[in-house]
């Protein structure tokens, strides 16, 4: 990305963490109109357009921090926690363990001591396992005691409720029971879930006596969510987990996949390649969609969405430039995503995939596979590391080994299972 792109990214993040950073600033419309105002006068451009972003930023995180009035935790003030009915939309794939689901509903509306009323927010919901909503569904939680979310049990336990609080997720609810009022009948979802559902039925086929590599095989090809405690644990400890959860690399076997297919008929003497990249474009969302949309994975697609599109529009960018123009797009519809560590190490890592390779390639002229594979993960692994330590303060000195060893694994499991599943 060149220096006036470059300097606009880090205006906007810049405004992003001073609107979280000073959440009671009164950052309206009104006022970020007239804050802009004396950078038109001065009428240049470079300032005026540094501006620009730094007010964008600023006001995007002060929108989506913002309670609205009939936000949850405003309407429950001091109440007692009494026990309430809960409606809203489901938004995250239900976690079935030990008896009990666990999801995350949008609130519509809610119920105490009779009395309906319109309310906001996400709540965590666990119920015991009965009916099993999937995303988009409409559902009711019946006497949901609620609370704020816990932190771990025992000391060095991780703490998801940090991340939640970051996705506006602040209280958690126990309900005795959960009634589907209507499922989720929108083209997308429908499809996504019978392929994943078909997918699913042959793998228990092919793998009816070897359940361990069938769900690692799932896992890999379509992802999981949340990782299976054994696999999660071994990828932690091989430093390989990042395998385990669909990003960019799947992404980029997926596209490999498509172009393997695709040569044939669209070979380096094609007329129009740009329908090529078209092909490649709608694969690489059908392949997200069919992984289930999760964070991670739509990171992965709009990162290669930008490459595709400035193939298809016939300009000569930088893979760094559609990186960056990616991290801003993504910033601006999530803003909370500049304190993820996922996003860090996403764009860290496909970073590091497009420097170093091409260091080396100028070091070492010679064109082999081992070298190619050698630099895309040392590439990826340098600029993650500096992320992992200050993240999670671990470090792993076997990982690019493992690496070294695994990524071809998984890049031939990814491969085979998008080809015969």
């Amino acid at each position: 990305m060149g220096p006036p792109g470059l300097l606009w990214l880090i205006a906007f993040c810049g405004g992003i963490l001073a609107g979280r950073t000073w959440p009671g600033i009164p950052l309206t419309l009104p006022w970020l109109a007239f804050l802009f105002l004396p950078f038109v006068v001065l009428k240049r451009p470079a300032v005026t357009a540094t501006a620009f972003f730094l007010l964008l930023g600023a006001g995007l995180a002060h929108h989506r921090t913002a309670m609205p009035d009939n936000h949850i935790l405003r309407v429950l003030g001091h109440r007692s926690p009494a026990p309430a009915t809960l409606e809203g939309i489901v938004t995250s794939d239900p976690v079935a363990s030990f008896g009990t689901v666990r999801f995350t509903i949008s609130l519509r509306r809610m119920r105490t001591e009779d009395t309906w009323e319109r309310v906001s927010g996400q709540v965590l919901t666990t119920a015991p396992r009965g009916v099993l909503p999937h995303r988009g569904d409409l559902v009711r939680a019946e006497t949901a005691i609620l609370s704020p979310l816990r932190g771990p049990l025992n000391p060095g336990q991780d703490d998801p409720s940090a991340w939640m609080k970051r996705q506006g997720i602040f209280l958690e609810a126990r309900s005795r029971s959960v009634a589907l009022l209507s499922q989720n009948r929108a083209p997308i979802g429908v499809a996504v879930r019978a392929v994943r559902s078909r997918i699913r039925a042959s793998l228990d086929r092919w793998f009816r006596y070897l359940p361990e590599e069938g769900l690692l095989i799932e896992t890999i090809t379509i992802g999981k969510n949340p990782v299976p405690p054994f696999l999660r644990q071994v990828g932690i400890r091989s430093g390989t987990y990042h395998l385990l959860v669909v990003s960019g690399l799947h992404v980029g076997f997926a596209m490999l996949v498509c172009r393997l297919a695709l040569f044939p008929f669209f070979g380096p003497r094609h007329r129009h390649p740009a329908v090529m990249q078209a092909i490649l474009l709608a694969a690489v969302w059908t392949y997200a969609c069919i992984a289930g949309l999760h964070v991670p994975v739509v990171r992965a697609a709009v990162m290669f969405s930008f490459v595709l599109l400035s193939d298809m529009a016939g300009r000569d960018v930088s893979p760094l430039t559609s990186l960056a123009a990616a991290a801003l797009l993504l910033l601006a519809l999530d803003p909370s995503s500049i304190s993820d560590p996922g996003f860090h190490l996403s764009f860290a890592a496909t970073c590091g995939v497009f420097v170093i390779p091409r260091w080396i390639n100028s070091l070492v002229p010679v064109r082999f596979a081992l070298k190619d594979l050698a630099s895309v993960t040392l590439g990826a692994y340098l600029f993650s590391l500096p992320v992992i330590l200050f993240h999670f303060g671990r470090f792993y000195p076997l990982s690019l080994l493992t690496n070294l060893i695994a990524v071809p694994v998984a890049g031939v499991a990814t491969v085979s299972g998008i080809l015969f599943l």
